[in-house]
């Protein structure tokens, strides 16, 4: 298995090509919301780290013995402890679908994005990368770490499956007692519950593929996360 140092070793070099990059850069004290987006203390929007993608909060995977594990809640775990208490910086390239800034992060001279495609919890985003990662991947996968060790299927294939099987079921109607509000902004698909704090505020657009839920788990096997408040 791999060791932190040749983490830190990717991270140092790698690290080196984010700096003098375009674009905003982001630093501060940092929160994980899942295995590639965090948010950085004092910016409005969550940064989706680019060019790589996680399993799902809710996504399950297979291990070597065929059981079950949270593959979603341990990927968010592992960016989590490459974090520790240290302040993120971010560079920005662009932004996504939902306009959350796309960015390559480092905690001092470890960058992050390759740090979680090393040690297997993440996959490069062969749609929008250039094969910056595949190396690291293929050493991922070799030494059958993280995700590679065992089953599992890719982040955006298990996104699609949800965003199918949503598409198939009827929609709730908020004239029913379906009174949870399937969000859809700038930080992903949300779902708000009667009482949090923004849920008066949202309008749920069925055109925009917004809905109503009749529960949390209706809401979370469709790929929405709850409100943070």
């Amino acid at each position: 298995m791999m060791r932190l140092a040749t983490i830190l070793w990717i991270g140092a070099i790698l690290a080196l090509g984010v700096q003098g990059a375009g674009g905003q850069t982001m630093s501060g004290p940092a929160r994980v919301v899942d295995g590639d987006t965090l948010h950085i203390d004092g910016y409005p929007n969550n940064i989706r780290l680019e060019r790589i993608d996680t399993p799902e909060t809710h996504q399950t995977c297979e291990n070597a013995r065929g059981s079950t594990y949270p593959c979603g809640v341990m990927a968010a775990d592992r960016l989590r402890s490459l974090i520790g208490s240290q302040p993120v910086t971010c560079e920005a390239s662009g932004f996504d679908g939902y306009g959350r800034p796309l960015a390559t992060c480092s905690v001092g001279k470890l960058e992050l994005n390759a740090a979680m495609v090393v040690s297997g919890w993440a996959v490069e985003f062969d749609r929008y990368s250039d094969g910056r990662y595949a190396g690291y991947e293929e050493e991922a996968k070799t030494a059958g770490v993280g995700l590679w060790q065992g089953k599992f299927v890719m982040p955006w294939e298990w996104r699609d499956r949800k965003r199918q099987e949503a598409a198939e079921q009827p929609v709730s109607s908020s004239g029913t007692d379906c009174e949870i509000k399937g969000n859809i902004s700038r930080n992903g698909r949300i779902y708000h519950m009667p009482g949090q704090a923004d849920y008066d505020r949202v309008r749920i657009s069925e055109g925009r593929g917004e809905r109503y839920f009749c529960s949390e788990e209706e809401a979370q096997a469709a790929g929405w996360r709850r409100a943070e408040r």
